[in-house]
């Protein structure tokens, strides 16, 4: 499989970052777009790095290291490149070094392994004949710092612009984040950003590394407008600058686990006994042939089809509170953004078990955060907690974590809200220290070769963050829990042998049903789970198919 600089569609879109930013970050941007061809140049450049990096993998000539990519994945090597190859700076080995140890995710390489890439780069581009046409001649470069005064001028004007619009850009989110209703309005402008890096990130293949490096590259290119508000958001729910005013839910959810549901919608509340999941709806499921189909265990129960309707469009489509382990979080049904599910019902039901309210616990780290269920449960519930650290590889989650946690009031614990995918909010901050426990619920719906279509629009498909986590959780953390089915016990197993770790079950095993609609529109999907054994078929029930869910506490092998 293609690393990430192999593909030549990624390889592409580096060297036209990398071109752009120099374009940009000089002080005559405006000249050097006449002189230098940006297209023409990207393109050759692509061209040379893919070059490069398939000649060093040949060579096998640098180790591996659990968690971390080579250094020649890096955007800052080939910037650094091109600056000298084209402007005839000075590349500095220690500084670049310094540049690549600020990514904890980077395997740093020697300075004899930088010294052979660099000049086997830069032959590869005096060589290059349509290249050396692109240089910046020295006759060039005298005209232009001769008029260099005058655009300076030009540069800091439009930097006053670009400050004044990044305040702005604050300012107008701090009005959404105030307003009667602002999450209806979060919800609108999040979802198509997460849903952009979604359908990027889901089509490329590879390991966890390399998918993670797309999601940075990706992440990196959407458009300027975008990324100040994400970062407005960013800023916004991790300085605490503002009192949110909270939109009233449509519908509320009230969960006492093995006991009972109650739905309320006005006058209107429907009590479902024994419930198995949040919303035990069977209207969409694809029952296989000469099944007869039960009554639905919702719609069945309405005194009328009105009724019956109002609760589906606001289960569907209005903001949802949900009451659960006395708890009020809320919710907006969308791709984006998963519920409190039973599997993390139970979860929390097993701490309660073994005593993590009690444990000291004085830093804990929620990763796929959701709603932020487990990490808002823990904080409440566990004294010792000060800092809780919640991740999501979206925007929206983070959101509605942020005012989860505001509307359960976890003061004196302090919390924060990082963007990345699996361990790509890892920072300087957090990469030198680690958090007494990790807990993660994550997707565990299965991706078969020719089966695939359904990843593009749900983050509940795929096994990444559930590898990831197993993989890399003693990096981060002394401590981790985890919950996920049967479904991938295959492929947890197989990420404890390449971390050295074991699964040791933290409560009972409890068998719901496996009601998640685009895996039914997914042709021959569920023919596929059960050839495998990975869900079960109940002929005599109000769900045909079942699947089993467990807590778990991972531990290093001795």
């Amino acid at each position: 499989m293609p690393d990430p600089f192999t593909c030549s569609a990624v390889a592409i879109y580096v060297a036209d970052k990398i071109i752009g930013k120099i374009v940009t970050e000089s002080t005559f941007p405006i000249i050097k777009n006449i002189f230098f061809p940006k297209k023409k140049h990207s393109r050759r450049l692509a061209t040379l790095i893919d070059k490069t990096i398939n000649h060093f993998k040949q060579l096998n000539q640098f180790g591996t290291s659990d968690g971390k990519f080579k250094f020649y994945d890096s955007e800052i090597i080939f910037s650094e490149l091109t600056q000298h190859i084209l402007f005839k700076t000075d590349y500095d080995i220690s500084k670049i070094k310094s540049e690549l140890e600020k990514n904890p995710n980077i395997l740093i390489p020697s300075d004899k392994e930088l010294s052979e890439f660099f000049n086997y780069f830069v032959e590869l581009c005096k060589n290059d004949s349509k290249l050396s046409e692109l240089y910046i001649q020295e006759h060039y470069r005298q005209e232009i710092f001769n008029i260099s005064s005058e655009i300076s001028l030009v540069i800091e004007y439009l930097q006053e612009i670009r400050s004044k619009f990044l305040n702005d850009e604050l300012q107008q989110v701090k009005k959404i984040f105030t307003a009667n209703s602002p999450l209806d309005v979060l919800v609108k402008k999040s979802t198509p950003l997460d849903l952009e890096i979604l359908q990027a990130v889901r089509r490329q293949v590879g390991n966890n590394q390399q998918i993670e490096r797309h999601y940075q590259i990706y992440s990196e290119g959407i458009d300027n407008i975008s990324k100040s508000f994400i970062k407005s958001c960013l800023k916004i729910i991790n300085s605490n600058i503002v009192d949110v005013y909270s939109d009233i839910p449509d519908l509320n959810i009230d969960i006492i686990p093995k006991e009972r549901i109650i739905i309320k919608n006005g006058d209107d509340t429907l009590t479902l006994k024994n419930p198995k999941l949040l919303w035990e709806c069977n209207c969409k499921i694809k029952f296989p042939p000469k099944y007869k189909r039960k009554k639905c265990p919702v719609h069945s129960k309405f005194s009328n089809d009105e009724s019956s309707k109002n609760v589906t469009e606001l289960f569907q489509n209005g903001l949802v509170e949900i009451c659960v382990s006395d708890l009020k979080l809320l919710w907006n049904n969308q791709k984006n953004l998963w519920p409190p599910s039973m599997d993390s019902i139970y979860l929390v039901d097993d701490l309660k078990k073994n005593n993590y309210t009690k444990k000291y616990l004085n830093s804990i780290v929620d990763v796929g955060c959701g709603t932020g269920y487990l990490g808002i449960w823990l904080a409440k519930n566990n004294e010792h907690i000060k800092e809780a650290l919640f991740t999501d590889w979206m925007l929206l989650p983070l959101i509605f974590s942020y005012v989860n946690s505001t509307k359960n009031n976890l003061y004196p614990t302090n919390c924060e809200f990082k963007l990345g995918l699996n361990t790509n909010w890892l920072s300087e901050q957090y990469s030198s220290r680690k958090f007494r426990l990790a807990i993660c619920n994550p997707p565990y719906l299965p991706l078969f070769t020719g089966k695939e279509k359904f990843k593009d629009e749900m983050t509940v498909a795929g096994t990444e963050l559930l590898c990831n986590f197993i993989e890399n959780w003693a990096n981060f953390a002394y401590e981790a829990i985890i919950s996920f089915s049967d479904m991938v016990l295959l492929e947890a197993k197989e990420s404890c042998e390449k971390s050295g770790s074991k699964l040791v079950p933290l409560g009972e095993k409890r068998t719901i049903p496996f009601r998640i609609n685009a895996a039914f529109a997914e042709k021959r999907y569920i023919s596929r789970l059960l050839k495998e054994n990975r869900i079960s078929f109940h002929s005599n029930s109000y769900f045909p198919y079942w699947h089993k869910v467990q807590s778990y506490k991972i531990e290093k092998l001795r």
